[in-house]
């Protein structure tokens, strides 16, 4: 066993089984961490869980989508002002280079409510970001929304039943209760996974006698 560490503080080197911390998507269910090598230098760390796959880069979760924040209110909740945001309820963001309230920098949050361009931030523990005593936004500022793909595992399954092999930027993942799976490293901010077809791809042969 290794200290604990949040989700998003473990290393490269760091690989383990299963982790609970509080920055994972769904700490109330088992995640399974696994090392992705695709090139000598650029190594990530999947975070396997209830249906889903994040993907962790240098410490970093990776991100994807950042829009432009107009406003933050000091108020309980916290409420940004995205001009045109496509964020929904649920999904995590990252904050970062907002003027003003700099309490909000250097975090993540859930999205929990969006009316037109307001976005209602909770933290990660479902709780109201409760902004009333930090400083008064000035200006700028991005939300990064995290980058994640569905999976067909779950909870139910027990990842830690998942079996894995890689080469460059595919990974070969199988598991008792799913045909295998290709996942494919294409950039930072697009993977895919996708069952692997077994079997004939020839098609019978015709104008036999």
């Amino acid at each position: 066993f290794f200290k604990q560490k949040t989700a998003y503080e473990i290393k490269e080197c760091d690989w383990s089984s299963d982790v609970c911390s509080s920055d994972l998507k769904d700490s109330a269910n088992p995640v399974r961490l696994i090392p992705f090598q695709a090139a000598f230098n650029i190594g990530y760390v999947l975070e396997c869980g209830n249906g889903y796959i994040r993907f962790i880069y240098r410490g970093g979760v990776i991100t994807s989508n950042t829009e432009v924040i107009s406003g933050a209110t000091q108020a309980n909740p916290c409420v940004l002002t995205i001009v045109g945001t496509t964020l929904t309820v649920g999904k995590w963001i990252y904050v970062s280079g907002v003027g003003g309230m700099t309490q909000i920098n250097g975090r993540y949050f859930i999205v929990a409510n969006v009316v037109g361009n307001l976005v209602t931030l909770h933290n990660l523990d479902g709780t109201n970001l409760n902004s009333t005593t930090f400083s008064a936004y000035t200006a700028g500022g991005t939300a990064s929304r995290i980058y994640e793909i569905s999976s067909p595992y779950t909870s139910a399954d027990d990842l830690r039943l998942l079996k894995f092999t890689s080469k460059v930027n595919q990974m070969i993942i199988c598991h008792p209760n799913h045909s295998p799976y290709v996942l494919t490293l294409i950039t930072a901010t697009n993977w895919t996974l996708v069952p692997i077809s077994i079997g004939t791809t020839v098609s019978a042969p015709t104008g036999l006698a």
